[in-house]
């Protein structure tokens, strides 16, 4: 577990393992897989899966709370 901040712009990546993860301030647009787009801010729980690939659009700079469960 830990805190993750991420600058404006795009990131791509892929959790190596489940993550969940609370929006504790900012605000992205996040594509996970095939799913479809999802726009988070402040107060939002995600989950993302092991080995899915991840493109972040962050639209301001973005602080979560994560944990590997």
């Amino acid at each position: 577990m830990g805190v993750w901040e991420g600058k404006p712009g795009v990131f791509v990546g892929a959790p190596h393992a489940d993550e969940v993860f609370v929006v504790l301030s900012g605000s992205a647009t996040i594509t996970a897989g095939q799913d479809a787009p999802v726009s988070t801010a402040q107060g939002d729980i995600v989950r993302l899966a092991k080995d899915v690939e991840v493109r972040w659009d962050i639209a301001e700079t973005l602080r979560i709370f994560y944990i590997f469960p």
